[in-house]
């Protein structure tokens, strides 16, 4: 009985161990099954792409196009770059992501139901400084390792070049540009995009900067160029030096008292570096010119005061001190006027005789015009003669009326 009992307990034992080693032969089947089902999966996914162009938006360039894992709805990376594949001798020089809106054909092409496969990735300015003309190749990054593939049309496009560098600018200028002689002023410069600057003399001096304050007692022009990548400026600038003003001319000279409508002359003396005077008479200007006199006649009476201002492209002196002219009212005119002699016996002769002082013209007694002195005829009279002479000058005027007296002759004797 014990045996029996023995040999049941080992029947079962056998069958257990049976059962256990069966359902693991079948979980190592299934576990194979699913990796092959997956391989063959990975196998069907690849990276896949196309390039549309490089355009120019603004002043950069972009690379745009599409990319995918095929059978995946997830964007993918794209890299970028220069000169051929990776691992064929091209160069990386950026990245990107596939992530913009994309339309149902790349959907379609992708065997994906996503819709954010596109990709627009810049070309960095040192990119095309580094590879200008070189083709562009783009490889979408596999998101299960699958193959990082170079997408289609890559090698059909070039690298644009870069944009030129800007061309330099300069500002520069003296500070003041117009000056007096003997007055001080500096130079003053800055620059955009330039590297080096060559002053006046020649050397070298910085991209921007102040020169030393000096005096200046002529007119100057300097030149400056600075130099860049994008080529070079010069600017050439002109300093003004005007002469100094002329120092304040003497009192002036001339007659310090005259009568009414009398020519005087006022006169100064020549100043060093004037090219004009000004005369003023009681603060009015009278004269401008180069002379140093000018005549002068006033009509009315009174004190007049004179100054001269000493003139040149800058400017004018100060006014000199003043000349006082007094002006005076002409005097009266006078007349002696008289008979030589003035009591005669009849048939005896006589004469006049006249003088003046301060007269211009005299009338006589017939109405006709004579000098302002002077005798007349001798004449035999042998009546009473009275006559008028009347004199002017700028004083006004003066009548003096004589009377030639004759006397009877004496009878003769027997």
């Amino acid at each position: 009985m014990d045996n029996k009992m023995n040999k049941d307990i080992s029947l079962k034992s056998k069958s257990l161990k049976l059962a256990c080693l069966g359902k693991l032969i079948t979980q190592n089947v299934l576990l194979v099954s699913l990796m092959i089902v997956s391989n063959a999966a990975h196998s069907a996914s690849a990276v896949k792409g196309y390039i549309d162009r490089i355009a120019k938006v603004g002043d950069n360039y972009y690379a745009s196009g599409w990319a995918c894992q095929t059978g995946s709805n997830a964007s993918i990376k794209v890299h970028l770059y220069a000169g051929g594949a990776a691992g064929a001798g091209g160069s990386y020089f950026t990245n990107g992501t596939a992530s913009n809106n994309s339309e149902t054909g790349v959907a379609n092409a992708c065997g994906s139901t996503g819709t954010n496969h596109r990709f627009k990735v810049l070309i960095p300015v040192s990119a095309r400084s580094a590879h200008a003309g070189k083709k562009l190749y783009v490889h979408g990054i596999s998101t299960i390792g699958s193959g990082n593939l170079a997408i289609s049309r890559s090698g059909s496009y070039s690298i644009p070049a870069p944009p030129p560098p800007p061309a330099p600018t300069l500002s520069f200028g003296w500070y003041p540009s117009t000056i007096i002689s003997g007055e001080t002023t500096h130079r003053e410069w800055s620059t955009t995009n330039a590297d080096s600057c060559i002053g006046d003399n020649g050397s070298s001096v910085g991209t921007s900067g102040v020169s030393q304050e000096n005096v200046q007692t002529q007119g100057k022009t300097v030149t400056m160029t600075c130099s860049g990548p994008g080529g070079s400026v010069s600017k050439s600038i002109t300093l003004t030096v005007l002469p100094a003003i002329p120092s304040t001319p003497s009192r002036p000279s001339g007659s310090s008292s005259v009568i009414t409508n009398q020519s005087f002359t006022i006169s100064w003396s020549n100043v060093s570096g004037a090219t004009s005077y000004q005369l003023y008479k009681n603060g009015s200007n009278v004269y401008s010119g180069s002379s140093t006199s000018k005549s002068q006649s006033i009509p009315a009476s009174g004190s007049y005061s004179y100054t001269v201002k000493a003139c040149n492209s800058t400017g004018c002196s100060a006014a000199s001190s003043s000349r006082t002219v007094t002006v005076a009212p002409p005097p009266a005119p006078t007349l002696s006027f008289a008979w030589y002699p003035n009591i005669i016996v009849s048939g005896d002769t006589s004469h006049r005789e006249w003088s003046t002082t301060n007269a211009d013209t005299c009338i006589g007694d017939n109405g006709s015009s004579v000098g302002t002195s002077g005798v007349s005829q001798e004449n035999v009279h042998t009546v009473d003669k009275t006559v008028t002479m009347t004199c002017n000058g700028a004083g006004g005027e003066v009548s003096k009326t004589i009377t030639l007296t004759v006397n009877p002759a004496l009878p003769d004797r027997v």
